[in-house]
């Protein structure tokens, strides 16, 4: 931003009609030379002004957003100061500009019919998934957790401060039921265990994170053994519990129809019929889709630079770098454990799906974990031997793999293993921290700082 706005890489057009702050975000720039940016990030001078320059060279500049960037306790901001970029360009009105992190948001669906707060008797208590290891530890909570119903979900692989979790899983007096297709870490600790379906046995509708089709699949096998579908267990507990009401007798296709019910020109024409007829439709929306290209859906109909909302909620109103509280920039945790740790997904899983995949696991190589040989030599460590990876959250053990490609200071952890699967049956997220991120209440799973040092007596080689 400081060197798009210091040369004038600009399309003013497009800053006059649809955006709010400019002003103000130009002065706040003069911050970040860089010359800081080069110290704040390890990203030399000329890289930071290189890129700048070919962004301001064209507005048919694209960002894809990934989700691993709002995974830091500073996540929210990072996401949102990227989301101002197309908007001094003017990319945001050029076919081929923008960004994008997801296109789900763009699917006006009639979510309360499967919802349906209706049929609520009263507030529930809602409970941030990331705080599950508090919530079932907690000795205080009123009323205490006493059982707990999973489903589309591993939360003892995939949940942060994962010893906490597997603490309150442990619990004699947790009543757990997991509805499941594998067996799973979270269904090792399961009191009862309900068969699922797979997506080749019940009917779905799919929306999308990076296109803007609507997608029925139906079933072409059926149901093995007794595995239900979730929303055939929802009905038969209903039914159990004497809920009488006649949503509990509707089919799935008869929700996905009210799913599609919705007056909205985006819409339009999709009906169940016509998605049984062909599978996929487009949401009615423009080709090129330019949802930014003469504003945004915020109060004032514009992009805003500044935003009092934030402000009115302790964060900067305009886009500003906010060092980590566990990170390399906070020296009293750093002087502990001084090497940041991300947990990037390996090639081979999606989150901890597939980790029960002995031919994935294989293709993977084992549970490994990243350096730079700087770091690496500096604590004695070499290639193939197993390590141990902790902080006071947590310990794991990992092979070392050392490599150029990642940066001194950094440990790279690719998950998610299961615990089963792993030596010393623990994963990577007991080194993960279940705290927040500034925006949004998302977990900050790449926010971590830990030590590595040799595990003694053991030297695996896997790769």
């Amino acid at each position: 931003m400081h060197v798009l706005t210091a040369e004038d890489r600009l399309d003013h057009d497009y800053l006059a009609r649809a955006t709010h702050g400019f002003e103000a975000l130009r002065e706040h720039v003069r911050q970040y030379p860089p010359e800081r940016v080069a110290e704040i990030t390890g990203i030399p001078v000329e890289q930071v002004v290189g890129l700048a320059r070919r962004y301001g060279a064209t507005r048919a500049s694209f960002i894809r957003v990934g989700i691993g960037i709002s995974r830091h306790e500073n996540g929210g901001m990072a996401c949102r100061t990227i989301a101002c970029l197309p908007a001094l360009t003017g990319a945001y009105a050029h076919p081929a500009g923008g960004a994008l992190l997801s296109t789900s948001g763009a699917f006006p669906l009639n979510y309360a019919a499967v919802e349906r707060p209706d049929l609520m008797p009263g507030p529930a208590r809602t409970i941030n998934m990331i705080h599950l290891g508090r919530v079932l530890t907690d000795p205080d909570l009123r009323p205490p957790a006493q059982a707990l119903y999973v489903y589309n979900s591993n939360p003892a692989s995939v949940c942060p401060n994962q010893g906490l979790v597997l603490q309150g899983l442990a619990r004699e007096d947790l009543f757990t039921v997991v509805h499941e297709q594998i067996e799973t870490d979270t269904a090792d600790y399961a009191d009862l265990l309900l068969p699922a379906t797979t997506s080749m046995e019940h009917p779905d509708l799919y929306k999308s994170y990076g296109h803007l089709y609507l997608q029925l699949a139906e079933p072409v096998i059926a149901p093995e053994g007794e595995a239900k579908s979730n929303w055939e267990v929802f009905r038969l507990l209903a039914q159990a519990m004497g809920l009488r009401d006649p949503h509990f007798k509707k089919t799935e296709a008869e929700l996905i129809q009210e799913l599609l019910a919705v007056k909205h020109p985006a819409m339009e024409g999709i009906t169940y019929e016509r998605l049984v007829a062909e599978r996929s439709v487009r949401l009615n929306l423009p080709r090129p889709y330019r949802p930014f290209a003469d504003g945004a859906p915020t109060r004032s109909g514009k992009i805003e630079f500044v935003n009092e909302r934030l402000a009115a909620e302790g964060l900067p109103a305009l886009p500003t770098h906010i060092s980590l509280r566990e990170g390399p920039d906070n020296p009293e945790v750093a002087a502990r454990y001084p090497l940041q740790c991300i947990v990037p997904p390996n090639r081979f899983f999606l989150n901890s799906s597939f980790s029960q995949s002995k031919l994935l696991r294989a293709r993977q190589g084992g549970p490994a974990v990243f350096l730079h040989p700087a770091d690496a030599e500096h604590r004695g460590i070499l290639p193939g031997e197993q390590v141990r990876v902790f902080n006071d959250r947590g310990s794991a053990l990992f092979t070392a793999v050392l490599t150029e490609e990642t940066r001194p200071g950094l440990a790279v952890i690719e998950g998610i293993w299961w615990h089963k699967h792993m030596p010393g049956s623990r994963g990577v997220n007991v080194l993960t921290s279940d705290r927040c991120t500034d925006m949004g209440g998302g977990p900050v799973f790449h926010s971590n700082m830990v030590e590595v040092e040799r595990a003694a007596g053991f030297n695996p080689t896997i790769r």
